[in-house]
């Protein structure tokens, strides 16, 4: 349905002053003050060119990395912003972006690396449990499940409110019924299933049906 238009008078939108008008501004203050003012003005208003146009390319390299990265698709890609826009807030998101594309195409040595380097470089990064999480999962397949449960479970514990705690849990239980523990599996993903509401619900049952028809077939095999 179209949303009511509002009728109310709105205030007149607030005027900005484009940063190179700023420049220009600047520019004509040393020009009219540097010859009466002496050598102490010069110096300041030169500072204060010298800030805003640091503000400017800073706005102007953040807005690149963002449109960059709204629109990367490849590994490539990626790697350009970290290459070329280091210190923006792009970049870190890039480096997990550039992780989790190394492990779909079947990387996992290169996306350990990458979340790694993540998890190094930005240890307090709101993103870093992402990192962690995408670290159990290189250890799953890399054929590591001892470790790849250590890491599902150690997310739990650590991030047991995180959004993405449901995706560890699933996780824990899908390594315990291909390391032959499928009693635990089945315990975590009925636990799952006793709240309809939640958005894993769906999954726990799907993800129960495929070890239960894996049993089966291990006891038609034995």
């Amino acid at each position: 349905m179209a949303q009511e238009p509002d009728f109310e008078q709105q205030p007149p939108p607030e005027k900005k002053v484009r940063p190179e008008k700023e420049v220009n501004r600047t520019i004509d203050m040393v020009r009219e003050y540097a010859a009466p003012a002496g050598i102490g003005v010069v110096i300041v208003l030169a500072a204060i060119l010298v800030i805003t146009l640091r503000q400017q390319q800073a706005a102007s390299a953040r807005d690149q990395a963002s449109e960059i990265l709204l629109n990367a698709q490849t590994a490539e890609q990626f790697q350009l912003i970290i290459d070329q826009y280091p210190n923006t807030p792009s970049a870190p998101m890039a480096k997990l972006a550039l992780a989790a594309e190394r492990y779909r195409q079947g990387q996992p040595e290169l996306a350990r690396v990458q979340y790694g380097q993540f998890i190094e470089q930005h240890g307090t990064h709101p993103m870093r449990p992402s990192a962690e999480l995408g670290l159990a999962y290189t250890d799953e397949a890399m054929g590591n499940l001892p470790e790849a449960l250590a890491a599902f479970e150690a997310f739990r514990d650590a991030h047991p409110d995180h959004y993405l705690a449901p995706v560890a849990k699933l996780s824990t239980a899908r390594i315990l019924g291909l390391l032959g523990r499928a009693d635990e599996a089945r315990t975590i993903y009925e636990d799952m299933l006793d709240d309809p509401d939640q958005p894993w619900h769906m999954q726990a049952r799907t993800d129960l049906l495929y070890l239960e028809k894996a049993l089966r077939a291990q006891a038609r095999a034995d």
